[in-house]
């Protein structure tokens, strides 16, 4: 499948196997692939080795961290006496 750019309809699409009608090599790493959108317009993809980067094509950096805002009040103190020791304070045990 491939994801095509249709200037008449103006619009992206994918387009399937079926709807493929030509693959050429046009240069060592080069592949031109015919075939037609959805709506019946002829549509041309250029593909292969010579449109991917060779440093490392499948790697996207590591996600920024998110900042939380600080919170106060009964919410914030149980939340920081809970992420430090997992425990309940004595005032909650039930006996």
């Amino acid at each position: 499948m491939f994801v095509v750019y249709c200037e008449v309809c103006d619009r992206r699409s994918v387009v399937g196997v079926d709807q493929v009608e030509w693959v050429q090599t046009l240069a060592p790493g080069m592949i031109s692939v015919s075939g037609h959108c959805p709506h019946g317009h002829e549509v041309v993809v250029l593909t292969g080795r010579s449109f991917t980067s060779f440093e490392k094509p499948h790697y996207w950096p590591p996600a920024q961290p998110v900042r939380h805002p600080r919170r106060h009040g009964l919410g914030a103190w149980l939340r920081r006496h809970f992420e430090v020791d997992r425990a309940l304070p004595g005032l909650f045990y039930r006996f």
